[in-house]
């Protein structure tokens, strides 16, 4: 006869020196998923991987003897909150609700419904460990949180703004709860910093039914193994690799910095967040940022004087995306990312023809030299 511990108490035989992590006595798990119109894209993959997240995370967990409690919330420009405080073993729910639920529509209100949905989990998470009796408390238990916020945009229809967001997340991870990012159309790593995620814990996935279905399925895998282990897991290249094949998704796994192993592996990123460049060749801007990141320069060039010319060659609304990400890490991390720094845009004399002022001098064809283009 076999004990239900036993895997809880014996060594296996790669780790000789150490039992495996014990499970906890409750997971809460929440998933705040994106559903906006532009969703469409990822072909259904967002809604079955939404249910799959919900029936594995919920097998995970009572397998291992704990007490789950399950969040969902779907948005679009509406928060609509499908799972709140449920406990896992009465969980049911199939794929045509999935599906239902994440039906994409509508514009994107992600600030207000993530700072919603993380106060809900941990204001939960609070009342449970008030609620055990004093003699389990006293024994203090290990109660995990673990959440998970999905999107493929930017927002366009919140009260709170990403400063508002990055002292939430922030927040609840300084009270225990391992938070993951997922997105699409973006660098997520970068995104994810100024979120206040720790970008180890951050995903890029091709906007495509295949990539999308794989970086939730990684991110349930990660997030059950958090659960069970206590410590946020990074996501690895593979799961990188296979999530985004190309494009800002394709880099390390982790900085050298958020290694397991280092002190500050479970802490907020303390030093300046600069976007990681494609491993893909591509237009000058890209390979110029290419070169500062692998700490090379050209004949002559700094890695700042670099960072300027690639920002003069990028198309300008790449560079001002690139910009705000910039002055959003540099807000959340409270220092000046001097790589960031744009120089002035310069002053072209060109000749225009102005209307002659009443009162004014000159004739017909008076020019004067133009302001900044």
């Amino acid at each position: 006869m076999t004990l239900s511990c036993l895997s809880a108490v014996k060594r296996s035989k790669g780790n000789k020196s150490q039992r495996p992590a014990a499970p906890p006595l409750a997971v809460f798990a929440g998933f705040t998923g994106d559903r906006s119109g532009s969703m469409a894209s990822l072909q259904g993959s967002g809604q079955t991987g939404l249910y799959n997240w919900i029936t594995e995370t919920c097998a995970s967990t009572l397998n291992k003897g704990s007490e789950g409690r399950m969040f969902v919330t779907t948005f679009d420009d509406v928060a609509e909150k499908k799972m709140v405080d449920v406990p896992m073993k009465d969980v049911t729910v199939s794929v045509m609700e999935c599906h239902e639920w994440m039906r994409p529509r509508g514009l994107t209100k992600l600030f207000d419904t993530a700072i919603q949905d993380l106060a809900r989990l941990q204001s939960a998470m609070k009342a449970y460990k008030a609620a055990l009796p004093a003699a389990t408390r006293a024994l203090n238990p290990r109660v995990s949180a673990v959440w998970a916020l999905l999107t493929d945009g930017q927002d366009n229809q919140s009260t709170f703004n990403a400063s508002d967001m990055n002292r939430a997340v922030t927040l609840a991870r300084k009270n225990g709860v391992m938070c993951f990012f997922l997105a699409a159309n973006q660098d997520a790593m970068v995104t994810g910093a100024t979120y206040g995620f720790n970008p180890a814990q951050a995903c890029t996935f091709r906007s495509a039914h295949a990539e999308a279905a794989y970086a939730m399925g990684a991110t349930q895998q990660n997030m059950a193994a958090a659960a069970t282990r206590g410590v946020p897991l990074p996501y690895t290249q593979l799961q990188r690799d296979t999530s985004c094949p190309s494009g800002p998704g394709h880099q390390v796994s982790a900085p050298a910095h958020m290694q397991p192993g280092n002190v500050a592996f479970t802490q907020a990123p303390s030093s300046p967040v600069t976007p990681p460049a494609s491993a893909a060749a591509g237009p000058a801007w890209r390979r110029a940022l290419q070169r500062q990141h692998a700490g090379g320069g050209g004949r002559g060039q700094t890695a700042g004087s670099q960072t300027q010319a690639a920002l003069a060659a990028m198309p300008r609304g790449r560079r001002n995306h690139y910009l705000q990400l910039a002055a959003a890490a540099n807000a959340a991390l409270g220092q000046h990312v001097t790589n960031f720094a744009i120089p002035p845009r310069p002053h072209r004399q060109r000749q225009q023809t102005l209307p002659l002022p009443r009162g004014g001098g000159g004739g017909r064809g008076h020019t004067a030299p133009d302001g900044p283009f």
